[in-house]
C-alpha cells in the first residue's frame, strides 16, 4: 500500500512548477493584460450607465412633483377620482392586504398608512397579514402591498396585482403613488407616535407595481428565471471554446518542441499535462473573475450615483432579485447559492479544459491540430445546444423533466448549474449532488488524459 501511494504521488510530482511556468507564459502573451483591463473598464462603465440612465429618465417622469404632492391631472381619471377635499374614489379597488416584511410592528404601520385609509371612500379596510398564505384572493377587487426595507434604509412598497384581478395596472400604479404620497404627508400629521411608529413615516419610500400569477410570482421573475440561464449558458459556451482551444493547441504544439524533451527528464507526463491545464485554467479564471468583479463594482457605484441623483429611483434589478428570493423560498441569491454557483462555474470550466487537454493529448503531430480542435468542439457544441434549447423549451416551467436530467449530466451541467443554483431554479442539495458528479467526472478525465498523453509521448499503444 505504501508503494502505491508513493507511485501516485510521483505521478503528479512537479505539476506546480509546470503550472507556474504555463501561467507565466500566458501572462506575457501579447495584449493579455491590456485586453483584461480594457474589457474590465468597459464592463464597469456599462453597469454604471445601466443605473444612471434609468434614474435620469425616472426623475423626469416621476408622478410626484418637487413638493411630494400628487398632481390630480397626472392621475388617470378613468380609474381614480380625487375630490377637492382630498377624498379618493377608485374605479375597481375595494380592499388592500398589507404584508409587513420589516422588523417593525404592524401598529406603527397602521398609523402611517392611516392617512390614505381615511382618504379612500370605497376601500373597506386595510388587512395586515404575515405572508401570501394568509391572503384570500377570491375577491377580484383587492390588491396586495408588500412592505420591505431597502438597502439604503428606504421604505419599499411593492403593489402586487393578483391573477385574474379586475384592478388594472393603471389603477394599481395610481394607488401606489397615492400611498407613497400619503406616507410623506403623515410625517407632518402624526406627531404623537412612539419611536418605532415614527420610523415608518421618517424614511423615504417608493412603490412599484407587479402583476402576479397564481403562485404570486411576477412575470419579471418568470422571465428572469428563463433568461438568465440562457445568457449564462451562451457566455460559458464562448469562454469554453476560446480557452479550451488554446489549451488543446498548446498541448499539441509542445509535443514537437525541444522543451518537452527537457521536461521529460525531470517531470512525468501526468504532471506535465495536469500542470499545463491547471496553469491555463488559473489564468483564465482570474481574467473572467476580474471582469465579474468589475461588473459588480460598476453596478454598486452606478446604483449609488443613481440614488444620489434621484432619491426616488427604483433599481429594477434589485427589485427582481428580492422578488426571486421570495418566490424561491429564500434560496435565490443567498450566500450559499452564490458560493455554490461559483464552485459550479470553476469546476465546469475546469472539466471542459481537461477535455480540451484530452483532445490535444490524442494528437501526435502539429499538422493534425485542426483534428484536435474538432474532437474538442463537437461535444461542446452538442452540450451547449442541448442546454440552451432546453432552457428555451422550459419557458412555461423551469422544472421540466428534460432540463432536470440535463442538470445532472456532466457534459451539460456546466452550462446550467451556475445560473440555476444562483437564481433558485435548483435547490442547494440538488446543486451539491450535480457538482459532486462533475468533480468525479473531472478526476476520471484527468487520469484518462494523463494516460493517453503518456502513451503518445513514449509511442506506447
Amino acid at each position: 500500500m505504501k508503494d502505491n501511494k508513493e507511485k501516485m504521488t510521483g505521478m503528479f510530482t512537479g505539476w506546480k512548477d509546470v503550472a507556474s511556468f504555463t501561467a507565466g507564459q500566458d501572462l506575457k502573451g501579447k495584449g493579455f493584460m491590456t485586453t483584461t483591463i480594457v474589457v474590465a473598464i468597459l464592463i464597469a462603465a456599462a453597469m454604471i450607465l445601466l443605473n444612471i440612465v434609468p434614474a435620469i429618465i425616472s426623475e423626469d417622469t416621476n408622478i410626484e412633483d418637487s413638493n411630494g404632492v400628487i398632481d390630480s391631472n397626472e392621475i388617470d381619471g378613468d380609474v381614480v377620482e380625487i375630490e377637492e377635499d382630498g377624498k379618493i374614489t377608485f374605479s375597481k379597488l375595494t380592499g388592500v392586504y398589507i404584508i409587513n416584511d420589516t422588523d417593525y410592528s404592524n401598529e406603527g404601520m397602521k398609523e402611517a398608512f392611516g392617512v390614505i385609509e381615511a382618504r379612500c371612500k370605497n376601500i373597506d379596510k386595510f388587512d395586515y397579514v404575515e405572508d401570501m398564505s394568509k391572503i384570500n384572493l377570491d375577491s377580484k377587487t383587492k390588491l396586495v402591498v408588500k412592505v420591505t426595507i431597502g438597502n439604503y434604509g428606504n421604505l419599499e412598497l411593492q403593489v402586487l396585482i393578483p391573477q385574474g384581478s379586475d384592478v388594472t395596472e393603471s389603477e394599481a400604479d395610481a394607488f401606489g403613488a397615492i400611498l407613497t404620497n400619503s406616507i410623506a404627508e403623515s410625517r407632518y400629521m402624526l406627531v404623537e407616535l412612539t419611536e418605532e411608529e415614527s420610523a415608518y413615516v421618517g424614511i423615504p419610500s417608493y412603490s412599484s407595481t407587479v402583476a402576479t400569477d397564481e403562485e404570486g410570482e411576477s412575470l419579471g421573475v418568470m422571465i428572469t428565471k428563463i433568461l438568465v440561464p440562457m445568457v449564462v449558458c451562451f457566455l460559458m459556451y464562448m469562454v469554453i471554446l476560446m480557452y479550451g482551444q488554446s489549451i488543446s493547441k498548446a498541448i499539441v504544439a509542445d509535443k514537437s518542441s525541444k522543451l518537452m524533451e527537457m521536461l521529460l527528464t525531470s517531470v512525468k507526463p501526468y504532471a506535465i499535462i495536469s500542470g499545463k491545464i491547471i496553469g491555463t485554467v488559473g489564468i483564465a479564471l482570474a481574467q473572467i473573475f476580474s471582469w465579474i468583479i468589475a461588473g459588480v463594482i460598476g453596478f454598486i457605484v452606478g446604483d449609488f450615483l443613481a440614488t444620489q441623483m434621484n432619491p426616488d429611483y427604483v433599481n429594477q434589478i434589485k427589485s427582481i432579485i428580492d422578488l426571486m428570493n421570495t418566490s424561491s423560498n429564500g434560496s435565490a441569491f443567498t450566500v450559499g447559492a452564490i458560493i455554490l454557483s461559483i464552485l459550479a462555474l470553476v469546476v465546469g470550466f475546469f472539466m471542459y479544459s481537461v477535455l480540451a487537454g484530452l483532445s490535444g493529448a490524442m494528437i501526435s503531430k502539429i499538422e493534425d491540430m485542426s483534428a484536435a480542435s474538432s474532437i474538442f468542439q463537437i461535444p461542446v457544441v452538442i452540450a451547449f445546444l442541448l442546454a440552451y434549447f432546453g432552457s428555451v423549451g422550459s419557458i412555461h416551467s423551469t422544472d421540466t423533466l428534460f432540463v432536470n436530467i440535463l442538470r445532472f449530466v456532466p457534459i451539460t451541467s456546466p452550462f446550467l448549474l451556475p445560473a440555476d443554483i444562483l437564481i433558485g431554479n435548483m435547490s442547494i442539495l440538488s446543486g451539491l449532488v450535480s457538482l459532486g458528479i462533475l468533480v468525479l467526472t473531472c478526476l476520471l478525465l484527468i487520469l484518462v488524459t494523463g494516460k493517453i498523453y503518456k502513451n503518445k509521448i513514449f509511442n506506447q499503444k
